[in-house]
């Protein structure tokens, strides 16, 4: 038992000196949410080992958890579908995001069959449990993307030295900033204050259909007026569109590394999409309200994954086909 235990804490404390390495090297890589998870999983089972709980409790526990986990997990990945079937229709009808939505929709349909009454074969009926595996994946994905967004926004400190860029957002009345992107001109504001020379602040976002100014404009005008920055700081970038196109633009027009500032729930997106174009950026974040939050993080969630859509692709089939094996092999 003694040699047991210690080989667990041994396990433990290598993961984390992975995770101590992986946050100075690359804060934004799902891989610290990964390693974090792990760490609980062996912390759980050296409680095991330390407690030896009743069989019953811990398979009545268990089947709990993988229930509840099925659930959120299929809760995803109806998130999933739906924001990628949005990614769909304004990104134009690219096979990847046509394979990506398929898969979801099949997945789901799966999903959900194994609540309804068995109206299938028993051979086949025996491949459902294939999709609970699915629905556990997508949850495991969601949970590394949401611990890696909170330790990204707790380790990125306050940047000694411009410039600083700031990530423009829908516009009310047309014209103004709203609450959440206000907070994102103020975060960078306050960081810039305390910084000697007063660094250049890069107001990046287009005009949108429904907007009468560029959200560049908007933001800096708020910036002038209410946080009383000097215009002869600012610069404006009001071509983008998007995130991506806020990180490139800002990127060819200061040609150096810079800190750009969103909401605390899109930063790690908006790092993950600077070192897709091997920008040298970090984020900063500025604060949402709470339930606002929480839906954000979901339309996140689905962004993060999106980006890299041919992995989810060959990740989701492999583990579809591995299950899939498995339940023929052992089950049938």
């Amino acid at each position: 038992m003694i040699i047991n235990e210690i080989i667990i804490i041994i396990v433990f404390f290598s993961l984390a000196i992975l995770l101590n390495y992986q946050i100075r090297t690359n804060v934004a890589s799902l891989q610290v949410g990964a390693y974090v998870l792990f760490m609980l999983a062996v912390f759980g089972y050296f409680m095991y080992t330390l407690f030896r709980p009743d069989n019953n409790v811990v398979y009545r526990v268990a089947l709990l958890v993988g229930v509840i986990g099925d659930f959120l997990g299929l809760s995803l990945l109806l998130v999933l579908l739906f924001y990628s079937y949005k990614k769909w229709h304004q990104s134009g009808h690219t096979v990847t995001n046509i394979i990506l939505s398929g898969m979801i929709i099949f997945y789901v349909v799966l999903n959900v069959s194994i609540y309804l009454p068995q109206w299938l074969p028993s051979d086949i009926w025996q491949l459902r449990g294939v999709i609970s595996w699915l629905a556990l994946f997508v949850l495991w994905q969601f949970l590394r993307f949401f611990i890696t967004s909170l330790i990204y926004g707790l380790v990125v400190k306050r940047p000694e030295v411009g410039p600083l860029v700031v990530l423009g957002g829908g516009l009310v009345d047309g014209y103004f900033v709203g609450r959440i992107v206000s907070q994102r001109i103020n975060a960078a504001v306050k960081d810039a204050k305390q910084m000697t020379p007063y660094p250049m602040i890069v107001f990046s976002g287009g005009q949108g259909e429904d907007e009468l100014i560029s959200e560049a404009q908007a933001m800096r005008d708020y910036a002038v007026k209410e946080l009383h920055v000097p215009i002869e700081k600012t610069r404006l970038e009001d071509q983008s569109r998007n995130t991506f196109e806020n990180i490139r633009n800002s990127s060819e027009m200061l040609h150096t590394p810079f800190t750009f500032y969103s909401s605390d729930y899109h930063i790690l997106r908006g790092a993950t999409l600077a070192q897709q174009q091997k920008v040298t950026a970090s984020g900063r974040g500025g604060k949402s309200p709470f339930p606002y939050r929480i839906i954000a993080f979901l339309r996140e969630f689905s962004g993060v994954m999106n980006i890299k859509k041919k992995a989810q692709i060959f990740w989701g089939g492999l583990l579809f086909f591995v299950a899939m094996a498995v339940v023929i092999i052992f089950f049938r």
